[in-house]
């Protein structure tokens, strides 16, 4: 039989599990019409032996089976937790609520009451493939905006390893081992184009015996990553000894079964190559093609700026060249940030807009647990804006031009706590400000995003049984102020005072409180702009102090409106 009209869409692969022939065998010929990949069996035992080989979208499970029955059945699908889960539709002779309501709990999406009316089946089909497709939509836009994030965080991670390793050799070494990791892959090498020599000379290598402790210099026709030299592309090969380029007796001994190239492109021009490899067949998608050729972006600036760090050793005027160029790559790397965000914000669009949609066309259908699922996806894509925000407030903060001036802590305080009056409501949390508050030598915007990120966390991170008890204070000594925020919240661990700045983290106590583990790490970003410090303490009631500490103002500022609480 054909596929019914609207039907030639993706198959999707459907059990039949029934140990009466006749309705198997209707069943089957019903999925079959509407262009399903259909696999039947007549007891729960060979329903579970094909599901630990085969993956089902669509199981239509008889209640009353030999063996183990359909309940017990059910039970131990969902048991074993795949993502998405099969749509399991129950068929039964009865119609008692305890029977059906225990169908329910095992985690059946569906009952039909035997004989089955043609008619409501094909409703039924229609409701559950749906709900199938829907689920397959969201978990690919899910998985989209985790490899965007896991793209961001690493490149991150590579940004502040090459700003803070103290030497060359110390850098490669902690790059091969950061891409290896991210990329899956055993075989790692920075390769530099030498021109005159028309060779690629590897500099670092993880995996490759023989340049490991010694200099390795390959022609360029004799090696893949020569490919990616002459076109400027990235080369992907899932068979690397099917290529007549792949001839070097230093990489055709190692027995590669993939192989990849992103070139180094600097100015237009490249520069050498970001050789990654592996013994072990991989996937090689989009997406990982993708986050190579990022990173060998941002290892071909850090090495472009090693080279201009030499030239400002060398000459006044090789310096002004090196300003202006670094100046142009804060630029362009601002315009990174905005563009990734850019980019982030699509799958969680398709995410919510599909979740959004489940709830309108298909919500009479749901079950109230389905319902409750499509809402959390909904607040999954809502806190993953909040995060692209804060990433762009962070970013930010590292290219704005700010002039220091004189600012008077109680506007900054007032203006904060203006910002977070619904929350402060909400939680029926006190704050207590202690004044006066002297004057220090800073930028006013961002010292009032410090003061509410610091409020926003004592507000937040308090245990459910307390009400959030906040005071504000400041200590001038030997020309510095130091404005304290002190909570009654879960407190520190001991010896996490300083994780808590870092971008991304997040301490266990956290628990499921919102959150998206960057407003310490704009605070600290923030201040140091501001030649100032930060740091927290833990109070002997479990609380902790978080502090900000900058220089007292020499002249009275200005005086600001603000805010004043009643």
């Amino acid at each position: 039989m054909k596929p019914q009209g609207g039907q030639t869409r993706a198959r999707l692969t459907a059990l039949v599990v029934e140990d009466n022939a006749t309705d198997r065998s209707f069943f089957s010929e019903v999925l079959a019409s509407r262009g399903h990949h259909v696999h039947a069996c007549a007891d729960g035992e060979a329903a579970l032996e094909y599901l630990e080989r085969q993956r089902a979208d669509l199981v239509i499970l008889d209640l009353q089976l030999p063996g183990i029955d359909g309940v017990e059945v059910c039970r131990r699908i969902r048991a074993r937790g795949e993502v998405p889960d099969p749509f399991i539709i129950v068929v039964t002779s009865t119609e008692e609520a305890d029977t059906l309501s225990g169908v329910l709990d095992a985690g059946a999406d569906d009952f039909m009451k035997k004989p089955v009316d043609p008619s409501i089946l094909m409703i039924r089909l229609r409701i559950a493939e749906a709900r199938i497709r829907a689920s397959r939509a969201l978990a690919e836009a899910q998985e989209a905006l985790d490899s965007r994030i896991h793209e961001l965080e690493t490149l991150h991670r590579l940004a502040e390893l090459t700003l803070s390793a103290t030497s060359l050799e110390e850098a490669y070494e902690q790059i091969l081992e950061l891409v290896s990791d991210a990329m899956g892959c055993s075989v790692v090498a920075i390769e530099h184009l030498d021109r005159d020599r028309d060779r690629l000379v590897i500099t670092a290598a993880r995996g490759i015996p023989a340049a490991e402790n010694e200099e390795l210099s390959i022609p360029l026709h004799r090696t893949l990553s020569g490919v990616a030299v002459r076109t400027g592309q990235p080369v992907v090969e899932h068979d690397p000894d099917s290529r007549k380029e792949h001839a070097a007796p230093q990489l055709t001994a190692l027995g590669l079964r993939c192989y990849a190239a992103f070139p180094f492109l600097v100015h237009g021009e490249v520069t050498g190559t970001l050789l990654l490899a592996d013994t072990e067949p991989r996937p090689m998608d989009e997406r990982w093609v993708r986050l190579g050729t990022s990173l060998a972006a941002t290892i071909a600036s850090y090495l472009e700026r090693l080279q201009a760090q030499e030239a400002i050793r060398e000459s006044e005027q090789r310096y002004r060249i090196l300003a202006a160029a670094l100046q142009q790559a804060n630029q362009e790397l601002e315009s990174f940030a905005y563009s990734v965000s850019h980019d982030l914000r699509a799958p969680l669009r398709t995410m919510q807009g599909f979740a959004h949609a489940l709830l309108q066309n298909c919500g009479d259908e749901l079950s109230d647990e389905a319902r409750d699922y499509v809402r959390r996806i909904i607040a999954s894509g809502e806190m993953a804006e909040r995060l692209i925000s804060d990433l762009l407030a962070y970013s930010r903060l590292s290219f704005e031009k700010w002039e220091l001036s004189a600012v008077e802590l109680e506007a900054v305080v007032q203006d904060a706590l203006a910002q977070l009056s619904a929350d402060i409501e909400q939680a029926s949390a006190h704050v207590e400000v202690e004044r006066p508050l002297p004057a220090v030598r800073g930028n006013y915007t961002a010292l009032v995003q410090a003061v509410t990120n610091l409020v926003s966390n004592a507000i937040k991170f308090v245990p459910d049984e307390r009400k959030p008890e906040v005071r504000i204070r400041a200590q001038r000594t030997d020309g510095t102020v130091r404005l304290r925020v002190e909570d009654n919240g879960v407190g520190i661990p001991p010896g996490q005072e300083e994780r808590v700045f870092r971008v991304f983290e997040r301490l266990a106590d956290s628990g499921d409180r919102p959150g998206t583990g960057i407003g310490l790490a704009i605070v600290r970003r923030a201040v140091e702009r501001m030649e100032g410090h930060c740091g927290v303490e833990r109070l002997p009631d479990g609380g902790s102090a978080f502090w900000i500490e900058l220089p007292a103002a020499e002249t009275p500022p200005k005086r600001r409106g603000f805010w004043r609480a009643h």
